[in-house]
């Protein structure tokens, strides 16, 4: 089977899929979501709280590896600054899920509070140990990996706060605050009375887990896996899709367009000529830098 036809063979069940879960969704959005509503829900508030970190830990990756870069023309200041950007990265993920927590009720300003911070230092700790040991034929590689992130993140931001701003569509749970649901409006009515609910940006967040398919471009091993690597990754997005209806922050098709949008963004990425040639390099500059390796030894 060519390349052309295994595309087809994922592309048109995935279409299939999300056509009959939009319609579903047309007529059944808010029976699904008040169905399924726990906000109590240990899974759920988990992957509130951390869910969303495939869309940004990219980011802190490419940081760190232009840190542990030797400095070039005497640019001494660039591992400095990319550490002090790693750093502000790693802090700011642990403030903003620090602060899902506390309004969920994990933290309560008791001392497992402490044990939330080491938890994340050591996880920090062991993202620079990771980084700072790798051969440098696998950083450079890595670095095309965690840009494909970075502009996965950038282009998540960008569509998700755009369509937010269209459809304007109330949360659930926010209505059910109010104690009325009569701003409730179908996914195909935009300019809604106001919110965001449409699309989930949590989902989104989620759905740029799938940026783990570039390692599938880049080292052999995982290629050979490709295929374990996608239905992780899909496994792990219908998770947060689940989450956030569970706790009632989304409706199904909130987490339909959100990760709709990221899985063509994506796939749309690694198909564009631009990516084509850098991955190319990588792999050659990858390539020689491992034989280098091979003849300083």
């Amino acid at each position: 089977m060519n390349r052309t036809a295994r595309t087809l063979a994922f592309m048109i069940p995935a279409i299939l899929v999300y056509a009959a879960g939009f319609v579903a969704a047309a007529f059944w959005d808010f029976t699904i979501t008040s169905t399924l509503y726990d906000p109590q829900n240990l899974f759920a508030i988990l992957m509130e709280c951390f869910g969303w970190y495939p869309a940004f830990v990219p980011t802190i990756l490419l940081a760190l590896l232009w840190m542990a870069r030797p400095p070039l023309d005497g640019r001494r200041w660039m591992p400095v600054v990319c550490g002090v950007v790693a750093a502000a990265g790693f802090a700011i993920i642990y403030i903003v899920a620090r602060g899902y927590m506390l309004n969920r009720g994990l933290l309560t300003g008791g001392p497992e509070g402490w044990i939330w911070l080491a938890v994340g230092i050591a996880l920090a700790a062991l993202m620079v140990w990771g980084v700072l040991r790798a051969a440098p034929a696998t950083r450079e590689k890595l670095v095309f990996f965690a840009l494909a992130g970075s502009v996965m993140m950038a282009a998540n931001q960008v569509a998700t706060y755009i369509i937010k701003a269209i459809w304007q569509r109330p949360r659930f749970d926010d209505m059910l605050a109010t104690g009325s649901f009569d701003a409730f409006r179908a996914w195909y009515e935009p300019f809604g009375p106001g919110g965001s609910s449409f699309p989930s940006g949590h989902t989104a967040n989620a759905a740029c887990i799938l940026v783990l398919l570039v390692l599938c471009d880049l080292f052999p091993a995982w290629r050979r896996r490709r295929g374990w690597v996608l239905a992780f990754c899909w496994v792990f997005i219908a998770a947060m899709a689940l989450a956030r209806m569970w706790i009632g922050r989304h409706f199904l098709s909130d987490t339909l367009a959100a990760s709709g949008v990221m899985a063509l963004l994506f796939f749309a990425m690694r198909r564009t000529k631009l990516y084509q040639k850098a991955l190319r390099r990588t792999l050659e500059t990858s390539e020689g830098l491992r034989q280098g390796g091979k003849h300083a030894v």
